[in-house]
């Protein structure tokens, strides 16, 4: 019997979840709009043709318009080749990589430390502890 309560409980919680979600969107004020109008702004003038009108799709020929630098961060408009583009990508997974590692050695070593005496807990902590140090040499060596 205390099934149903529950249930109705949960229809109750999903309905006004529903009716938030479909409602929240509806009361977007002028402000949120800008944002629209900027980036249907910076689209046009991307495929314009040069004389400040826009392209049609059925006159487009396949040119854009070319980019600036400006207004981006110059750490994304820094490498100019996609060898250099490429080697900071690896970079960057690689140093996600090391900062996931250190953590499974730190998780590894709290299995560890509050194993109190569990033999199949310290086992697991030492395993994750010794695999995460592996990996931290295989991410440092490359």
């Amino acid at each position: 019997m205390s099934f149903l309560p529950k249930l109705k409980k949960s229809l109750i919680l999903g309905v006004v979840v529903m009716f938030l979600g479909v409602s929240a969107p509806l009361s977007m004020t002028a402000e949120a709009d800008s944002g629209w109008n900027d980036f249907e702004k910076g689209f046009n003038e991307l495929f314009s043709s040069g004389e400040g009108d826009t392209i049609s799709f059925t006159d487009f020929e396949g040119q854009l318009a070319t980019l600036s630098k400006a207004g981006y961060d110059t750490a994304l408009t820094s490498s100019t080749d996609a060898r250099e583009f490429i080697i900071r990508i690896v970079n960057f997974a690689l140093g996600f990589l090391g900062l996931i590692a250190v953590l499974i050695v730190i998780y590894g070593g709290v299995l560890y430390v509050t194993a109190a005496g569990e033999e199949e807990k310290t086992q697991k902590g030492k395993k994750a502890i010794g695999y995460a140090t592996i990996g931290l040499l295989i991410v440092l060596g490359s």
